[in-house]
C-alpha cells in the first residue's frame, strides 16, 4: 500500500459536483460583462480642431483666453497692437480725399471748357472785324501815298497796324485750337485721376480690413488648446496662436 492517501471514487465525485457550479458562475459573469463593455489597448478619443492664426503681423497687446477655456464662436481671443494699423488707415483716408479733390478739379475744368471755347470763338469774330478795318485803312493810306495825298509815314503806320492785327488773329486762332484740344487732355487727366482714386479707395478698404484683423475672434465653439500666444510677443501672418477643439464633435478611434 502507498504512503499517499487514496481517495475513494465517491469522494472524487462529490468534489467535482462542488467545483463545477463555481466555474459556471465565473464564466457567466465574464460573458455578460463582455457583452456590455469593450476593452482595447490602443483606442483613444480625438476631435478635429481648428488652428487660429493672425492675418496680419504685429505685437500682441492682449490675450484674453487660457488653455482649456471653453469659448463661443465670435468671442474675442487675441488683440494685436493696432496703432500702426490706425495710422495706416488715416494715411489711406487722406490719400482718398486728395484723389477725390483731384478728380473734382478736373471735372470743374472740363465743365469750364465749353465757355472758354465760346469765348475764344467770340474773340476771333471780333478779330475779323478789327482786321477788316485794318486792311481797309492800310489800303487807303497806300493809295493816298501813291497819289501824293498821304505821307509814307502814315502808310507805314497803317501797314504795321494791319500786320499786328493779323498776328493777333493768328494767336487767338491758336488759342481756340488749344482750348478745344485741352478738353481732350483734361478728360484724359480726369480718367487718370479717377484711376488713382479707385486705387486709393482700394488701399483704404484694405487698411480697414487690416485694422479689423488686429482683433482675432473664435471661428467656432470649442475649447482652447495649444496656446502659444503671449502678451508682448511678435506674431507673423499665418503662424498659429492656438487651437480650438469642438468637443461636441469628439469621437473614438
Amino acid at each position: 500500500m502507498s504512503s499517499a492517501t487514496r481517495l475513494s471514487p465517491r469522494t472524487i465525485r462529490l468534489a467535482a459536483y462542488a467545483v463545477i457550479p463555481g466555474v459556471a458562475v465565473l464564466a457567466c459573469i465574464w460573458l455578460f460583462a463582455g457583452s456590455t463593455s469593450e476593452t482595447t489597448n490602443d483606442a483613444y478619443v480625438t476631435a478635429d480642431f481648428t488652428l487660429v492664426a493672425p492675418r496680419v503681423a504685429g505685437q500682441l497687446s492682449e490675450v484674453l483666453v487660457e488653455d482649456n477655456q471653453q469659448v463661443k464662436a465670435g468671442q474675442l481671443l487675441v488683440r494685436i497692437d493696432d496703432r500702426d494699423f490706425r495710422a495706416a488707415l488715416m494715411s489711406a483716408e487722406a490719400d482718398v480725399a486728395a484723389a477725390r479733390a483731384s478728380v473734382a478739379n478736373y471735372e470743374a475744368e472740363i465743365a469750364r471748357q465749353p465757355a472758354l471755347v465760346d469765348q475764344a470763338r467770340a474773340t476771333l469774330r471780333a478779330d475779323d472785324a478789327t482786321l477788316e478795318f485794318a486792311r481797309a485803312n492800310a489800303a487807303r493810306y497806300r493809295n493816298l501815298s501813291e497819289t501824293g495825298a498821304g505821307t509814307t509815314q502814315e502808310q507805314q503806320h497803317a501797314a504795321s497796324a494791319l500786320a499786328e492785327e493779323l498776328a493777333q488773329q493768328a494767336r487767338n486762332r491758336a488759342a481756340l485750337v488749344a482750348t478745344v484740344q485741352n478738353l481732350d487732355v483734361l478728360k484724359t487727366q480726369r480718367d487718370k485721376a479717377a484711376g488713382a482714386l479707385a486705387h486709393a479707395e482700394a488701399a483704404f478698404e484694405q487698411a480697414k480690413l487690416n485694422l479689423s484683423y488686429t482683433e482675432i475672434h473664435a471661428p467656432i465653439d470649442g475649447k482652447v488648446g495649444r496656446r502659444s500666444a503671449r502678451v508682448g510677443a511678435f506674431v507673423t501672418t499665418g503662424a498659429p496662436l492656438l487651437a480650438l477643439v469642438p468637443l461636441s464633435h469628439a469621437y473614438i478611434v
